[in-house]
């Protein structure tokens, strides 16, 4: 094969690491690490689910899922669904052992008050653990210049999905820098447990091997050097409630 090659270059930077290094293991693994059974969780953005069920699905006491989409009604891969939004949660106080968000928070209109909200139906001790994309990575930044018609086009494309059958959320990225992040969470009374920021495999430079190359390049900088960290593609935070004060 010739190394000149995306497939070549995949094979030889990442096959071995793909699987330990990737921004989707590293969210289950802290889900497993900090979430216990007899917890009640709150997904937020849950949405309509799939065909594959929740990473918690009957692993917790219960999986409520929260999303604006009534279809989160119908979604399966969760206990029970409610219609709602983050800044203003229909739940109880003190009700959760733990909150969870897949990219969601880039859609966040205020933040501070989605900050308040999952502190207040956090039982003391709980955690909240969320991935969002980091506003200062190249493909972020790239994505505010084109317009919402655009991305749904794109979604659908690449989901294969008919014309306008599904529609992103506006995103803001209010909250999406480790800066704000910390800020705005640690204004609201929690304490930062983890805060990882991750670059994965240049897939947006799939289309030649030169540009595969130069997001390898990349990739090892922003991973392997603390200064350029902030540059990554995903952020991950785990945050805690204290237990008292």
């Amino acid at each position: 094969m010739n190394f000149l090659s995306v497939e070549s270059l995949r094979k030889n930077f990442y096959d071995s690491t793909r699987a330990c290094s990737s921004g989707t293991s590293q969210y289950l693994a802290l889900l497993s690490n900090y979430i216990r059974e007899n917890d009640r969780v709150l997904d937020i953005g849950a949405g309509p689910g799939g065909e594959l069920l929740h990473p918690l699905k009957g692993r917790v006491k219960e999986l409520v899922g929260l999303d604006p989409d009534e279809r989160v009604l119908s979604n399966k891969g969760i206990d029970k669904g409610i219609v709602g939004r983050i800044e203003r949660i229909p739940l109880a106080d003190s009700s959760f052992g733990a909150v969870v968000s897949k990219f969601t928070m880039e859609h966040v209109e205020n933040p501070e008050a989605a900050a308040r909200e999952v502190f207040r139906i956090l039982l003391p001790g709980g955690v909240f653990i969320f991935r969002t994309p980091n506003l200062w990575h190249y493909a972020t930044l790239l994505s505010r210049l084109t317009p919402l018609w655009f991305h749904k086009v794109l979604l659908n494309w690449l989901d294969g999905s008919p014309k306008q059958t599904k529609s992103p959320y506006r995103t803001l990225h209010r909250c999406n820098t480790r800066r704000k992040i910390e800020r705005v969470f640690r204004k609201a009374g929690f304490l930062i447990e983890e805060l990882r920021s991750i670059e994965e495999e240049p897939s947006y430079f799939q289309f030649s091997w030169p540009a595969f190359l130069l997001g390898i390049a990349y990739e090892r900088l922003v991973n392997g050097v603390e200064l350029f960290s902030p540059f990554c593609i995903t952020i991950i935070a785990v945050l805690r409630k204290p237990l008292s004060g």
